[in-house]
C-alpha cells in the first residue's frame, strides 16, 4: 500500500486563541507591568537628583528695649497684619514710676514754699507766673501717677471680663472693676483737658517783657527747667514701647508669654507667613553635576496632589553646609551635609512651607 502524505488537520482559531492565553500572553503581560512600573517609579516616585524643603518668609519680633512685657495680645496660631500693635514693653517697671513721680512731686512742693522769702515788688507778678508754671509741672506728675493706675484699671478690667464670660468670677467683682476703670479714665480726661487750659494761659502770659526777668527769676527759670526735664523723662518712661508684627503671617511661636523682664533684643514670639516664596534644596556630596544659575529644573511635590513645575536655579552657595532636619535621611548617624542651593518656586507648585520637595535637572534646550 503506498504511503500517502496526509493533509494537516485545521485548528481552530479558538484553540489558537487559548493557546497564546496560555504560553504567550502571561510573558507579555510580565514584561509590560515591569516596564510601567519602571517609568512610573522614574517619574513619580524615584527620589530626584536633589532635595529641598519650601521656604516662606519668618521674622522673629523682639523686645526694642529692656523693660517688663506689660501685655501680649496674640496667642500661638492667630493671625496677624504687618504693621499691627501685639504687644507693649514698660521700660520701667510701673511701681518704680509711681516712687519717682512721688519724690518728684515733693521736690515741686519744697521748691514752691522756697519762693515765699521777701522779694521786690517789681518781681512779684513773675514770681507768680512762674507759680502757675510750676503748678502745672505738679499737675502733669499728678497726671503721670493716674496714668498708671488707669493702666492697672484697664487691665483688671479686661482681665475680670475675661473670667466673667468663663463664668469664675461673680457679677458684682466684674461691675467694681469696670466701675474703677471708667472713674480712673473719666479723670485722667479731665485732668488733661485742666492741664490743656493752663498750657493754654501760660503761653498767653509768657509774651510779656523780660526786663525783670534776672537775678531771682533766672534761679527759678533754672529750676523749673531742671524740674521739667525730669518729669519729661519719667514721662517717657511711663509711655510703653508697642510690639509691632513685622509681616503678615501666623504666629507659630511664642518664646515669652509670661509677663516678665525682658532684655532688648530678646526673642518674644515667631511670625511665619503661609505663602511659599522659595525653595531651598540641597545637593549631597559626591558631587554628580556643576549648577550653575538660571539652569531649568523640575519640581515635584511629595504631597497627596503630587504636583510638579519648572523652576531655576537662582542662587548656588559657596560650600557644602549641613541638612535642614526636614532633608535628612533618618536611621543615618551620620553627619548629613550638602551644598545649598536656590530655587525658584513653580507658580503651578501646590504645596505649604516646610514642605519637602524633589528636584530634577531638565535636559538643555
Amino acid at each position: 500500500m503506498k504511503n500517502t502524505k496526509l493533509a494537516p488537520i485545521p485548528m481552530p482559531l479558538s484553540v489558537k486563541w487559548r493557546e497564546f492565553r496560555v504560553q504567550a500572553l502571561p510573558f507579555i503581560v510580565f514584561i509590560a507591568v515591569i516596564a510601567a512600573t519602571l517609568l512610573l517609579w522614574k517619574e513619580k516616585a524615584a527620589p530626584g537628583a536633589m532635595t529641598g524643603q519650601v521656604e516662606g518668609a519668618m521674622e522673629v519680633v523682639t523686645a526694642p528695649v529692656s523693660g517688663s512685657l506689660a501685655e501680649l495680645f496674640v496667642n500661638r496660631f492667630d493671625e496677624v497684619s504687618a504693621g499691627e500693635v501685639i504687644g507693649r514693653v514698660i521700660r520701667t517697671p510701673p511701681d518704680v514710676l509711681h516712687s519717682s513721680l512721688a519724690i518728684l512731686r515733693k521736690e515741686i512742693e519744697m521748691t514752691r514754699l522756697g519762693w515765699f522769702d521777701p522779694v521786690l515788688d517789681r518781681q512779684r507778678n513773675l514770681l507768680q507766673l512762674e507759680e502757675l508754671k510750676l503748678d502745672l509741672l505738679d499737675r502733669r506728675a499728678g497726671l503721670a501717677i493716674r496714668r498708671i493706675e488707669l493702666d492697672r484699671a484697664e487691665r483688671a478690667d479686661a482681665r475680670y471680663t475675661r473670667l466673667y464670660e468663663q463664668g469664675t468670677v461673680s457679677e458684682e467683682a466684674f461691675e467694681q472693676a469696670r466701675e474703677e476703670a471708667d472713674v480712673l479714665r473719666a479723670v485722667v480726661a479731665e485732668e488733661e483737658h485742666l492741664i490743656e487750659a493752663m498750657t493754654r494761659t501760660l503761653e498767653g502770659l509768657g509774651h510779656g517783657p523780660d526786663e525783670n526777668r534776672t537775678g531771682v527769676s533766672d534761679v527759678i527759670a533754672a529750676t523749673l527747667a531742671w524740674h521739667e526735664e525730669r518729669l519729661n523723662l519719667t514721662e517717657a518712661e511711663l509711655r510703653p514701647v508697642p510690639l509691632v508684627a513685622p509681616i503678615s503671617g501666623t504666629v507659630s511661636e511664642v518664646v515669652r508669654g509670661n509677663r516678665g523682664h525682658l532684655t532688648e533684643g530678646e526673642a518674644v514670639l515667631t511670625i511665619r507667613s503661609p505663602v511659599p516664596e522659595r525653595v531651598v534644596a540641597y545637593l549631597q556630596p559626591p558631587l554628580r553635576f556643576d549648577p550653575e544659575v538660571g539652569r531649568e529644573v523640575r519640581v515635584r511635590a511629595r504631597n497627596a496632589g503630587k504636583s510638579e513645575g519648572t523652576g531655576q536655579i537662582l542662587a548656588v552657595g559657596p560650600q557644602i553646609e549641613p541638612l535642614a532636619p526636614a532633608l535628612e535621611r533618618p536611621f543615618v548617624n551620620v553627619y548629613q551635609s550638602g551644598l545649598p542651593i536656590l530655587i525658584s518656586l513653580p507658580p503651578t507648585l501646590q504645596v505649604r512651607p516646610g514642605e519637602v520637595v524633589d528636584i530634577d535637572l531638565l535636559d538643555r534646550r
